[in-house]
């Protein structure tokens, strides 16, 4: 039954009518409609069920001839374009992931494509058209071959015909089966280093490589580990690529042997054999008849009662007593797992101990001639090597010869893991101190830098974290990914302490110089790139001729408005409040004079080194406001919302919540995609053009530097300054548009830079306009009336200066 949809099977023709009979009385009673133009009541071998067809006597299932087709067409739009939308992708997976059930691993492949378009398209701009990669190319061929998505699969699998137990610990691995195939072993350096997912799964491969005798069979794999069990069962996973890598090996060395795959999860405590066998432990010795053996017997002698000195995975009767726990045989029998130590029962011949156990000697040879002829091949003794105890690995290594696992590094954030370190050295108390010594916004880029370190060390499982690792994985960044030398070094210091305090890892100052001129000499300098989108479309929208305003509308147009007359980020409109404190018009409504929270600290800024607060002018024509007005748009969006909380000045025009950064950014990017469609627009090019535009009108970069704060001129010529920007009537970082225009000379100052005289722009206040605040155009600082003018040393003295009516 799926929701509406009912199918109904049974053994004979005959029943399966009666059946539907006695199914449409109960329906049509509890008063339910039934479709009968879609409904098929007649029986058949052959269905088709919910896209599916049903073959109950071959019991198999296949793709519907129609949704093939269907699914093929989509499939080679895809592999045959040149371009694809993310959106589009989404559509091709949902149909493939339809389909994958139905054909032979079919789900495996359906994730390594899924991983794919994930790593290759990102999900901000959905309906962007991307270009197809030859790995998107190559995923795509095998649902393409002729007959693909006409495979049947099975309707119900054969039982497993052999359990395999397994277990992987941070020391080895180990396996038993129930034919008595038993195993363990050490891992190699690089696998060490892996995630205990990937090792469980290593496990099963391991079983599989060394027993090619067994094909056309089901082999179910008893884990106590819930991921290793969820990528045998659904085939792989798309969150982790060593284990999809894994689970492709494993399905492949099944599918040539024609063997079907299974897994249980156990529970650890019940995992005794294989985790002693992962964990070479001395202690344990347990018995178990064959089960061909145990069946002989139970044929000549009869079926005993309970099973003693048992196990839950050793085991041959439903009763059964244990030494660990109480069971429906009776109850716990303290010292049973002792006397098998004891027993006088020969080792087999055909058994060797894995290599390292000293008591080797004690158990291997053949049996002792007075044995019972029985005893060499109905008992199996496991026994466990003893290996010497090597020291723990992980956080509580010494610093004097420190042993790094990738578990304790690609498996916990930057801020776990050194609190994680400090803890084994210093107070609760102390630690909190110490992870709060970095603001949330370095916390975040730490993180992010920490997360790329974790993914370089899973695609490199086998290398050891050293100070030639970090080197590399550097390297890897700048060369790889394109990282500027900044970001590279940015990189280093969120690894620094971690490295550091957790496994006395100090890279060396020198080899990191030169690392970082051989990365600044081996890239182009990055200069600014055009905004795509055209301002002018966009203001354009903004006026909403014609347009009854609404809330929403209100908040469009207040929010880019803003954005561009101030140039903040996004983060910094989130921390805009109501406050008169931070956000006051002049009584006319000639200026705004606005500021983020006192709580919120830039990017850039330090506690005892603010950003102060900037003025709007107005933009008026005619003595009236333009449509454009920044502070019109401001006090008509607080109005339309006056009930609102002043703690924030944005809020969701639906939900009544306030805007936090990331909804500032989609909704300016909304708004830019409304004005000018098709250009896939970042919210932080309205940065861009806001200093650009204020580059323009004043020539000066070092006031342009004040007025975006940032701490040098720099950032501003590489990153935001670019000269193809057309004049736009609109206020741009704190200029108005009314500015003359003087002449351009060069843009980056200093020396050959056209001498120009300081020209002063002030506008026509009321008589009661004190604290107003005006501009000198060509000097990187605000002023007020009250306070006059000051002067920079590359324009003319200017006096200061007292406002009056008119100047």
């Amino acid at each position: 039954m799926y929701l509406d949809d009912w199918l109904l099977h049974a053994p004979s023709k005959e029943q399966v009518a009666n059946n539907v009979r006695v199914a449409r009385g109960v329906l049509e009673e509890m008063g339910f409609l039934l479709n009968i133009p879609k409904s098929s009541l007649t029986p058949t071998r052959k269905l088709c069920w919910l896209g599916i067809e049903w073959d109950s006597l071959s019991a198999t299932l296949s793709l519907a001839p129609e949704n093939a087709r269907r699914t093929l067409r989509h499939v080679r739009q895809a592999h045959f374009s040149r371009t694809f939308s993310r959106r589009q992708w989404e559509s091709l997976l949902g149909s493939l992931n339809f389909a994958a059930p139905a054909m032979p691993l079919g789900r495996l492949k359906h994730r390594r494509l899924t991983r794919e378009v994930n790593l290759h398209l990102s999900p901000a701009h959905r309906d962007l058209p991307r270009q197809v990669s030859p790995s998107l190319h190559r995923l795509l061929r095998p649902w393409l071959r002729p007959g693909a998505l006409r495979q049947w699969v099975p309707w119900v699998f054969p039982p497993p015909g052999i359990t395999v137990a397994t277990d992987a610990s941070d020391v080895g691995w180990g396996y038993q089966s129930c034919l008595g195939h038993q195993r363990c072993g050490g891992w190699k350096e690089g696998e060490r280093l892996l995630h205990i997912n990937a090792r469980e799964l290593m496990v099963a491969k391991e079983w599989l490589n060394r027993h090619p005798q067994f094909a056309r069979i089901g082999v179910r794999f008893d884990m106590d580990n819930v991921a290793a069990v969820q990528c045998l069962q659904k085939q792989g996973t798309v969150r982790s690529e060593i284990l999809l890598s894994l689970s492709e090996q494993i399905f492949a060395i099944a599918a040539k042997r024609d063997i079907h795959l299974s897994a249980r999860y156990v529970p650890g405590r019940e995992n005794d054999w294989a985790d002693a066998l992962s964990r070479f432990r001395g202690t344990s010795v347990e018995w178990q008849l064959r089960p061909l053996v145990f069946e002989s017997l139970c044929l000549r002698y009869g079926t005993p009662e309970v099973d003693l000195f048992a196990s839950p995975s050793t085991a041959l009767l439903p009763l059964f007593l244990t030494f660990s726990s109480r069971t429906e045989a009776g109850s716990l029998h303290g010292g049973l797992e002792q006397v098998g130590s004891s027993l006088p029962l020969p080792t087999p011949s055909h058994f060797s101990p894995p290599e390292g156990d000293p008591h080797a000697a004690h158990v291997q040879g053949e049996g002792s001639p007075h044995s019972p002829p029985l005893a060499s091949t109905a008992v199996v003794r496991r026994v466990v090597p003893v290996v010497p105890s090597s020291p723990s690995v992980g956080i509580g290594v010494p610093l004097q010869h420190p042993v790094c696992t990738t578990p304790s590094v690609t498996e916990t954030t930057r801020l776990e893991f050194l609190r994680g370190v400090l803890s084994k050295r210093f107070t609760k108390e102390t630690v909190d101190k110490m992870l709060r010594a970095h603001r949330q916004s370095s916390v975040r880029q730490y993180e992010s830098c920490w997360k790329r370190f974790q993914d370089f060390l899973r695609r490199h499982p086998s290398r050891v974290i050293s100070e030639d690792t970090v080197l590399e994985f550097l390297t890897w960044l700048a060369d790889s990914t394109n990282r500027a030398p900044a970001t590279v070094l940015a990189h280093h210091a969120a690894l620094s302490d971690p490295l550091l305090l957790g496994f006395n890892i100090k890279v060396s100052e020198r080899p990191l110089s030169l690392l970082r001129m051989g990365i600044r000499a081996g890239t182009a300098p990055h200069r600014a790139q055009t905004p795509s989108w055209s301002l002018h479309r966009v203001l354009s929208y903004l006026t909403f001729e014609g347009v009854p305003l609404e809330v929403c509308h209100l908040l469009q147009k207040a929010l880019f408005l803003l954005a561009l007359a101030t140039g903040y980020r996004a983060s910094q409109l989130a921390a805009l409040t109501r406050h008169t404190a931070f956000s006051s018009v002049t009584p006319n409504l000639t200026s705004l004079t606005i500021s983020p929270s006192p709580a919120f600290l830039a990017k850039n800024e330090q506690a005892d080194d603010r950003i102060g607060p900037l003025a709007v002018p107005s933009f008026l024509r005619d003595g009236n406001f333009h449509p454009l007005c920044p502070v019109h748009a401001f006090v008509a969006y607080v109005e339309a919302t006056r009930g609102a909380s002043p703690d924030h000045l944005f809020y969701n025009s639906r939900s009544g919540n306030p805007l936090f950064p990331r909804s500032i950014a989609r909704l300016l990017c909304r708004v830019i995609e409304n004005g000018d469609p098709g250009h896939a627009p970042r919210a932080h090019s309205v940065r861009v053009v806001a200093a650009s535009l204020a580059f323009l009108r004043t020539h000066s970069v070092e006031r342009v530097r004040d007025l975006g704060g940032w701490a040098s001129t720099s950032s501003f010529r590489t990153r935001y300054l670019f000269h193809s920007l057309s004049p736009t009537p609109c206020v741009a970082m704190g200029t108005p548009p009314s500015i003359p225009q003087g002449p351009r000379g060069r843009h980056m100052g200093g020396r050959g830079r056209p001498k120009r005289k300081a020209q002063l722009l002030l506008s026509h206040p009321p008589p009661d306009a004190a604290g107003t605040h005006f501009f000198l155009i060509g000097v990187g600082e605000r002023y007020s009336a009250e306070e006059g003018l000051n002067t920079s040393p590359h324009h003319h003295q200017v006096a200061p200066l007292s406002v009056q009516r008119q100047i």
